[in-house]
């Protein structure tokens, strides 16, 4: 978190000089109206106006290194425009400006990306998403948060489909598996033979493409069956290239569709009392069977 300390009237010469120079944003007029409230009450304004702006650093990176890229390299958006403001005009606030280091909000490298996510869009919301210097609502990928009414429905329904599925799930026969490895054989043999077509003149097919493709394609059975889903997105390039499969790549669908199912296993093992634990989703343990046709 980056915080600025400035009094009414300094805030008040800041969005005035924003606006001369054509800016239109909607902060400005959230930082106005701020300081339209506080005149009018009796007791009069705070002594100090703090504008902040919350993100995410990953290791070895360092908050103030994020902070001096910004100051030499961003020169658009709101953010932009209000470290050259104050760089400009009132240099003593930005030299007072403050950054801090949240270690509660820390998480492990190894976590689903969406906790990470979720917890930098908690902090904006916390502290008013609209006056900050933030925006967006925070976080890389997209975000799908249903509404509190269609949540309670969710969970008044009571259902336990993951669990259930989990339980009665059992590992592909050896017969699917000796198919589906001679399919990939041949497919890996003809995508390299001919690069023209196939589009492996700017990447190989390798052996470990193969396999990463395969196991995402050997589907686990439910009580029997083979259960299919299908939806219509390809793998993207960068994670065909980087060996990937689509459920634990860097993806925006990918991950999106992590983000909805594992909300929706922890809402089931909420209503149905059980402690929700990471584990217990784990996309990446061969439940998912995804084919890029």
């Amino acid at each position: 978190m980056r915080t600025w300390e400035l009094t009414a009237e300094e805030l008040a010469e800041l969005i005035e000089r924003l606006r001369q120079d054509d800016l239109q944003y909607q902060e400005l007029d959230e930082w106005s109206e701020v300081l339209r409230i506080y005149s009018e009450q009796s007791e009069g304004a705070p002594v100090r106006f703090t504008i902040r702006y919350i993100g995410t650093v990953r290791g070895p990176g360092r908050p103030i290194d994020r902070h001096i890229s910004d100051i030499k390299y961003r020169t658009g958006g709101i953010l932009g425009e209000f470290l050259n403001a104050v760089e400009t005009w009132f240099p003593h606030i930005a030299e007072k400006a403050a950054i801090y280091l949240l270690p509660d909000a820390y998480q492990d490298p190894d976590t689903a990306a969406h906790f990470e996510e979720d917890t930098e869009r908690l902090l904006i919301e916390f502290f008013h998403q609209l006056t900050l210097l933030n925006r967006q609502r925070g976080g890389y990928y997209s975000s799908y948060l249903p509404n509190d009414l269609d949540a309670d429905t969710f969970r008044d329904f009571k259902t336990d489909a993951w669990s259930g599925f989990r339980q009665n799930c059992t590992v592909t026969s050896d017969k699917m598996l000796e198919s589906l490895d001679a399919h990939f054989m041949s497919v890996q043999g003809y995508a390299n033979d001919y690069p023209g077509e196939s589009g492996t003149a700017r990447h190989e097919f390798t052996d470990k493409l193969r396999d990463v493709t395969m196991k995402q394609a050997t589907p686990h059975q439910y009580l029997g069956n083979t259960v299919l889903l299908f939806i219509g997105k390809d793998i993207t390039l960068t994670d065909y290239c980087a060996e990937e499969t689509f459920m634990t790549g860097g993806s925006r669908s990918g991950v999106l569709t992590r983000d909805i199912i594992s909300c929706i296993v922890r809402a089931e093992a909420q209503a149905n009392d059980r402690d929700y634990q990471l584990q217990a989703f784990r996309p990446d343990m061969s439940l998912w069977c995804f084919v890029d046709l």
